[in-house]
């Protein structure tokens, strides 16, 4: 139990939610593979062929309406949502920020209403075409899946790649 996010909260174009949500979710990162075989292998290897699709969620516990009307438009038009978290440890004085920003669409999925109890709203986001995670101040990973852009504890892993096919920066 090193640091353990104590309190989060997210915005989504700018507007505070923190006293609706009750749930988020972060993308991870996940290699997208194909299994190789080639004559002379003993076993199967995996192939990198870069991430698999990036995902986020967000659960709201109440309607949120101005949340609600960030969902279901039109085809291209993006929504960005960062979530903020506060992480201290058990051990050690003070608190360090977590950040996760994420571009791509927001989904509206309410949940059941029923007599007695909260209903909400689970947003997942969909489409994700940016995805930025700061620790403590430092860049975790910065992944832009349409600038060919994958920082990693601040090495650019496409740089060659992206200079190798005209797109250097």
């Amino acid at each position: 139990m090193r640091e353990i996010i104590r309190f989060f909260s997210a915005w989504a174009e700018g507007e505070s939610y923190h006293l609706d949500i009750e749930e988020a979710q972060v993308p991870g990162l996940e290699d997208a593979t194909e299994d190789y075989r080639g004559g002379g292998m003993l076993a199967d290897f995996d192939v990198v062929h870069g991430l698999v699709k990036l995902e986020a969620s967000m659960i709201m516990t109440s309607f949120a309406k101005s949340l609600l009307k960030k969902a279901g438009l039109a085809a291209g038009k993006i929504n960005t949502v960062t979530m903020r978290g506060s992480m201290s440890s058990e051990f050690e004085e003070g608190s360090k920020s977590v950040v996760a920003t994420v571009r791509g669409r927001i989904n509206a999925k309410p949940k059941p209403w029923s007599a007695g109890s909260k209903s909400g709203v689970e947003y997942p986001i969909t489409s994700i075409s940016y995805y930025k995670l700061v620790v403590d101040g430092e860049l975790v990973h910065e992944i832009d899946m349409v600038n060919l852009i994958q920082i990693v504890d601040g090495e650019d892993q496409m740089k060659e790649h992206r200079a190798n096919i005209g797109l250097a920066t």
